[in-house]
């Protein structure tokens, strides 16, 4: 069973993690318990996996991400996508970041591969930042630039993050008749004969959802992740570890521990018959 969301206790101690990791580049018994519990053994494992640490015995020294400049950890990140049965697209994401380096900006961009304008309707929540060392206060600022059909929003934080703080956002679209309803229309709106949603992850993650909800049973579904190819479009391929998939009749969840640096997709057909 995943576990989506870390407990105080384990928050407190990835935040003293961090912290010791970019001021000092190790941490020891100070900060690593005597004995390390399940929780906070399973996550040092993760970070293991992950590259953020390398457990050396009786200390714990920065992985292999710090050299490659990764700046954040998510300790989860959510998407539900729901479709109606005329095709419109709801679109909702939520997050969590642990800060690797300091943080003045983070930045999302919506790429949208097939269709052709941007969202309707753009909601952006209130961005929420925990100090759990010091108790620090600070606040995130959103701004958004249009760029053709694709969204950049960037996370302006004020005053930068601190190594080991914490900030939880999200935000969400919605976009009417965004999906084909039959595999007709697909074909004839986008030169394919399915529809998908993905999402990539681009930095270390320890949990990653993402729920799919449909206005009828499809007629076939699966999950891939999903390779760039050398003319830029994108192959599908089978997901080879640490995932889970499940649905019933129209909702489908891929959920993922540790994922590795991918694309992720669920793709479906339509029925044959509109119901």
């Amino acid at each position: 069973m995943f576990v989506k969301e870390l407990t105080f206790a384990t928050k407190v101690f990835l935040a003293k993690l961090l912290h010791g990791l970019y001021h000092d580049g190790e941490v020891g018994k100070d900060v690593l318990p005597p004995k390390l519990g399940s929780a906070i053994g399973n996550l040092l494992h993760s970070l293991e996996m992950l590259g953020v640490v390398k457990n050396e015995g009786g200390k714990v020294t920065r992985g292999e991400a710090y050299r490659l400049g990764y700046d954040v950890i998510f300790t989860y990140s959510t998407y539900r996508i729901a479709m109606s049965n005329k095709g419109d697209r709801s679109f909702r994401t939520k997050k969590e970041i642990a800060c690797l380096i300091p943080l003045a900006e983070r930045k999302h961009v919506m790429q949208r591969y097939h269709y052709t304008k941007a969202p309707k309707v753009l909601r952006l929540s209130k961005v929420r930042i925990r100090d759990y060392l010091k108790g620090r206060v600070g606040k995130g600022i959103w701004k958004v630039e249009e760029r053709g059909q694709n969204l950049e929003l960037r996370l302006i934080f004020d005053p930068p993050l601190e190594p080991g703080q914490f900030a939880s956002y999200g935000y969400s679209t919605w976009d009417k008749e965004y999906y084909g309803t039959s595999v007709d229309e697909i074909r004839r709106r986008y030169g394919i004969d399915y529809s998908s949603e993905g999402v990539a992850v681009t930095s270390p993650t320890l949990y990653l959802k993402l729920t799919v909800m449909l206005p009828w049973k499809p007629g076939s579904i699966g999950v891939y992740t999903l390779v760039r190819r050398p003319d830029n479009n994108f192959s599908f391929g089978e997901i080879n570890r640490g995932y889970v998939f499940r649905g019933d009749s129209d909702t489908y969840i891929l959920e993922m521990e540790n994922p590795d640096l991918h694309m992720y997709s669920v793709r479906w057909t339509p029925p044959s018959e509109k119901t």
